[in-house]
C-alpha cells in the first residue's frame, strides 16, 4: 500500500511540476484569484462531474470517501480529505470516479507555478526516484541528475537555481552528493562515484569552516557554513544544524560524506564523524530537533558495507529491497578499494573495510547482515 502511495505522489510531481530544466519549485495556493478554487468541491460539482462521465452510481461513495459536503470547510466548499474508515489507496471500484473528478478539475483555472529549478529540491527528487528501485523511475532520476549538471554547474561553481543567479548552498551540494551516491548504488557505475567525489570535494572546499579532519588530526574544523565562500556580499555566514522544513545541511552533509567514505575509504568519513562530534550535545539533549543527523550518525559511526563485485545479480537485487539502515551497497567493477581482488557474483558484508567470508546465497547473506545489525 505505502509503495503505491509513494509512486502516486511521485507521479503527481512528475505530472504537475515538470519543466524544461528539471522540476519547478511550487504551485500557488490560489487559482483564478480564489484560494483553493482548483482543488475544492461542492456536492453539486461532484454530481456534475460524475454525471458527465457516466459513473453517477459512485456519487455517494465518492462524497463519503473524500468528505465532500455542504456547506464545506473552506468558504462554503470542501477541501478533499480521506474519511477515517476509508483505505489509503483508492479502491478499484472508485477509479472511474477519480478519473472523472481529475478530468473536471483540469478544466478549471489552474494555479500559477514557480518554475525555478532549485538544485537541493531536485536532488531530493532524484533520490526519491532512485529509491523506487523501478527501472523507469530510476532512469528518470539518473536523467535528472545529468540535467542538473548542465543547468546548475558552469564548470567552476554550482548554483542554487537554473538561472544561475545565486551560488549553491551547502544543502544544495550535500543533497547532490547524496543523490549521486544513490545513483552509484543503483547502477554500480563508476561515473556516479567519480561525480560524488568531485562534488564532495567542492562542498568541503567552499563550505568547510577551518582545518579539515585527517587521519593524523581528526578533531579539527567547525562544520559547514550554509553559504559558499564564493559569496562576498553577506556580513555573516550562518550554519544550519537543526532540521527545519527540510533536513539541515549539517545532517545531509554528514550523511553524504559518511556514505562516500564507507564506499571509497576516503577521509570524507572523518569529516562526517567530525560533524557528528560537533553536534554531540544536541544529539544527546535535543534529538527530536536533529533526527536527520541521528540517521547520519548511524552511517558515520556504525555503517556497514555490502560489497557485490561484478554485474547485478540476485544478491544485488535482494540487498536493494531490504529495509536496512546505515548500509551502503558497493557493486560493479569501479575504483572502490572494497572491490579490489574480490570474487564476482558473491556478497561480502564488511565493517570499516573488514569483510566476512563471501556469501553466495541469500540465506547466508541475511545471516551475516543479521550478525552485524
Amino acid at each position: 500500500m505505502w509503495r503505491t502511495v509513494a509512486l502516486q505522489t511521485l507521479d503527481f510531481v512528475r505530472r504537475e511540476f515538470a519543466v524544461a530544466n528539471g522540476y519547478a519549485s511550487s504551485l500557488d495556493a490560489d487559482a483564478g484569484g480564489v484560494e483553493g478554487s482548483h482543488v475544492t468541491w461542492t456536492p453539486d460539482e461532484v454530481f456534475a462531474a460524475l454525471s458527465d462521465n457516466d459513473c453517477l452510481e459512485l456519487l455517494d461513495a465518492s462524497l463519503h470517501r473524500w468528505c465532500i459536503e455542504a456547506p464545506g470547510n473552506l468558504d462554503g466548499r470542501s477541501v478533499p480529505q480521506l474519511a477515517p474508515d476509508e483505505p489509503f489507496t483508492v479502491p478499484d471500484g472508485l477509479a472511474p470516479a477519480l478519473r472523472a473528478l481529475r478530468a473536471n478539475r483540469s478544466t478549471r483555472p489552474q494555479p500559477s507555478r514557480d518554475d525555478k529549478v532549485v538544485l537541493e529540491w531536485n536532488a531530493m527528487l532524484a533520490s526519491a526516484l532512485l529509491a523506487t528501485y523501478d527501472d523507469a523511475y530510476a532512469n528518470e532520476g539518473l536523467a535528472l541528475l545529468r540535467s542538473l549538471r548542465l543547468t546548475h554547474w558552469d564548470g567552476v561553481a554550482w548554483y542554487r537555481i537554473d538561472q544561475r543567479g545565486a551560488y549553491a548552498t551547502a544543502a544544495d551540494v550535500a543533497w547532490l552528493v547524496d543523490a549521486e551516491l544513490d545513483a552509484y548504488e543503483w547502477t554500480g557505475a563508476e561515473e556516479w562515484l567519480s561525480l560524488a567525489r568531485v562534488d564532495a570535494a567542492y562542498l568541503v572546499d567552499h563550505h568547510w569552516d577551518g582545518p579539515r579532519p585527517s587521519a593524523a588530526n581528526p578533531n579539527v574544523g567547525a562544520g559547514f557554513f550554509s553559504s559558499s565562500d564564493l559569496v562576498t556580499d553577506v556580513p555573516l555566514r550562518p550554519k544550519e544544524v537543526f532540521d527545519g522544513a527540510t533536513p539541515s545541511s549539517h545532517a545531509v552533509g554528514a550523511r553524504a560524506l559518511a556514505r562516500l567514505g564507507l564506499i571509497d575509504g576516503s577521509e570524507a568519513l572523518l569529516v562526517a564523524q567530525r560533524l557528528v562530534t560537533l553536534a554531540a550535545e544536541v544529539l544527546d539533549t535535543q534529538p527530536i530537533a536533529v533526527v536527520d543527523l541521528l540517521d547520519a550518525a548511524g552511517f558515520a559511526l556504525d555503517g556497514t558495507e555490502v560489497v557485490i563485485p561484478g554485474p547485478p545479480n540476485h544478491l544485488t537485487e535482494h540487498v536493494r529491497l531490504l529495509s536496512m539502515s546505515h548500509v551502503v551497497l558497493v557493486s560493479g567493477s569501479g575504483s572502490s578499494p572494497l572491490l579490489a581482488a574480490r570474487a564476482e557474483g558473491v556478497a561480502y558484508v564488511c565493517r570499516a573495510g573488514v569483510c566476512q567470508r563471501p556469501a553466495s546465497s541469500i540465506d547466508e547473506l541475511d545471516r551475516q547482515l543479521h550478525s552485524v545489525r
